[in-house]
């Protein structure tokens, strides 16, 4: 058996992660959130910064989240707007980047519990993690209404009165 390069290893990760993201974006779609996979451009995959896209799944609340893969979890992490497009369309234009911590999606953690789960067939196990997965996405997103609502409040709340000193300035007296 041939031995893999180190590229050849990371490759293959990648492939890993391309299909993984993939099928994360059809089982979030057929949750009914609106997903867009920034993977490919032209047929040719992207470099390191693979992702998914999310729109926000709740009425109201602007912004959306970023889905990736680091080391072995899914995470998704807010972003405040979508990617940008680049002349053709495609998702690669004017890059935005997420803000905030990251927050672990417990996919597999998940999957194991509802196969676990007796007598369920595969596609009923696949309907329930999908919505599943759309729960989580809607508690992160409520989650991160309610943590900016909490700071505009604080903002609105911080006293922006001057204080002035009553003192006089008494260097200049000549008193000893």
């Amino acid at each position: 058996m041939r031995r893999l390069t180190f590229l050849e290893y990371v490759d293959a990760k990648q492939d890993d992660t391309v299909r993984q993201l993939d099928l994360l974006k059809r089982l979030l779609k057929h949750g009914g959130v609106q997903v867009e996979g920034h993977i490919h451009k032209g047929g040719k995959r992207l470099g390191k910064d693979i992702y998914l896209y999310c729109w926000s799944p709740i009425p109201g609340v602007e912004g959306g989240a970023r889905i990736y893969k680091l080391g072995d979890e899914i995470n998704v992490r807010w972003q405040d707007e979508p990617p940008g497009k680049d002349d053709d369309g495609e998702g690669v234009g004017p890059e935005t980047r997420p803000t905030g911590s990251a927050v672990a999606l417990p996919i597999e953690d998940i999957f194991q519990e509802l196969k676990s789960g007796g007598d369920r067939d595969n596609t009923q196990v696949v309907m329930e993690l999908a919505r599943r997965l759309v729960k989580r996405l809607k508690d992160f997103f409520r989650d991160r209404n309610r943590e900016q609502h909490r700071k505009d409040i604080n903002r609105s709340q911080v006293r922006t009165d001057i204080v002035t000193s009553a003192a006089q300035d008494y260097s200049s007296t000549g008193t000893p």
